[in-house]
């Protein structure tokens, strides 16, 4: 047994430390002590009747139960806190792994979802996915043939490649001042904006042979000249020199012909021009 040595109350559990009244430390009980100062009560004796204090300044404070200034907290043991920190240490690691699981768990579940949404745009939408692939070409077709609504295919369509325009013809005579006409005389058509000659006649192989020439040339504007080729003495000076079509040569090469103003001729996709007289030597151009 153990008493509170506070308020004298006997506590028969040896497993307490602690007074449950006051918070005291229990102390052991010795019987015969006790014994020695037990009194002998009369049977028919009343105890002393209790005093009532007036004045609450002068009743005895009681300590608050537990904590009484006598109690010592125990220290706590190598052993325990050794317990101690290893569950602090296993709380924490536990608490690690929780939340990398979550996180690779949520990135599985976002990149399923994606996974999912994109092959859910494929199945809803295969014409944009081949279009997207053919990026590289804005009039690729897709290949082989397509299956329209009805059931049926239709044939994939073939470029039709733009038609080159038809070309146009300039024909007419050559003039020279003399008896005939050199055998070394061709006629020539110019551009009339880049003044680059696109085209002349074949070299005659005799010059009585006659003077028509033809110039077949792309539809366009051009300027229309005579000229002779090297390998003719008899020509001088004159070799080399351009004799446009002109002014004076339509106009007959008379007296009253004095415009030497070089005459642009237009030739339309397919158009023939005749009567296109070229070498006019005696414009000083």
């Amino acid at each position: 047994m153990k008493r509170c040595p506070t308020c004298q109350r006997i506590y028969t559990d040896d497993t307490l430390r602690f007074c449950l009244e006051d918070g005291a430390a229990l102390r052991p009980v010795d019987a015969r002590a006790d014994a020695d100062r037990t009194l002998a009560l009369d049977a028919g004796a009343e105890p002393p009747p209790t005093k009532v204090l007036d004045d609450p300044a002068l009743a005895p404070t009681r300590p608050a139960l537990g904590r009484s200034s006598a109690a010592t907290p125990r220290a706590e043991s190598t052993w325990e806190a050794e317990q101690r920190r290893t569950a602090t240490q296993g709380e924490k690691r536990r608490s690690t792994a929780g939340v990398v699981a979550l996180t690779i768990l949520a990135t599985v579940l976002v990149l399923g979802l994606g996974g999912v949404i994109a092959w859910q745009l494929m199945k809803d939408d295969p014409k944009g996915v081949a279009e997207t692939r053919n990026t590289g070409n804005t009039n690729a077709n897709v290949t082989g043939n397509t299956n329209n609504s009805s059931g049926g295919v239709v044939p994939t369509p073939t470029p039709t490649a733009t038609p080159t325009p038809a070309s146009g013809f300039i024909e007419g005579s050559m003039a020279y001042p003399s008896d005939g006409i050199p055998g070394v005389m061709v006629a020539c058509a110019e551009d009339a904006e880049t003044r680059a000659t696109v085209v002349c006649s074949e070299k005659r192989d005799d010059w009585e042979a006659g003077v028509h020439y033809s110039l077949k040339v792309p539809p366009g504007r051009y300027f229309v000249y005579a000229t002779l080729l090297a390998g003719d003495d008899s020509v001088g000076e004159m070799q080399g020199k351009k004799a446009y079509h002109t002014d004076y040569l339509k106009c007959g090469m008379g007296e009253n012909c004095n415009s030497h103003r070089r005459i642009v001729v237009e030739v339309k996709p397919g158009q023939t021009l005749n009567g296109v007289t070229v070498g006019d030597w005696w414009a000083d151009l």
